[in-house]
């Protein structure tokens, strides 16, 4: 019995796979495997990014926090009657330059995150024609001998389309 491992996951494994020799083999089986990948890696780099990416969404969540924080914290000085017109107009320029900083670090968040979400993506499209699939080939022989084999395969046709950031 020969396998072969390490075919592209989009391989036909239906129809596609051809089998031809020369030698004193004769041919028994061939099959086509799908493999189902279950183990999920500590080093895949599709999981290192999910978890940046979740990283990022926290740290952007939390600035829009404080500029809700801030806008509610505005609203309140405004009802107390011993504020002087001086610390409220200290107040509003700090409140204005801290919301502006918090929206920019959220503009450059949102960028980032979607920098990694198409580091994401693309790394999933890689891995789409990963090595999923093997071939096994079961030969017999009468005597011990030398034997020549060629595995033709094709693979399926897909449609990829482009994904846009959510």
């Amino acid at each position: 019995m020969i396998e072969v491992t390490g075919l592209s996951s989009v391989t036909d494994t239906t129809e596609s796979l051809r089998v031809s020799g020369l030698g004193d083999a004769r041919l028994l089986v061939v099959s086509c495997l799908r493999e189902q990948f279950t183990e999920i890696s500590e080093s895949d780099p599709i999981r290192g990014l999910k978890s940046q990416k979740c990283e990022l969404r926290a740290e952007r969540d939390a600035r829009k926090a404080e500029i809700e924080i801030l806008k509610a914290f505005g609203d309140k000085m405004g009802d107390k009657p011993n504020v002087t017109p001086d610390q409220a107009n200290t107040f509003v320029n700090t409140l204005f330059e801290k919301t502006l900083a918090c929206a920019e670090t959220v503009k450059a968040l949102d960028d980032e995150i979607a920098g990694i979400k198409r580091k994401i993506d693309k790394a999933e499209s890689e891995k789409a024609g990963s090595a999923f699939v093997k071939a096994v080939i079961t030969i017999v022989a009468d005597d011990d001998g030398p034997a020549r084999l060629k595995l033709t395969y094709r693979q399926s046709q897909f449609t990829t389309y482009p994904s846009f950031p959510r």
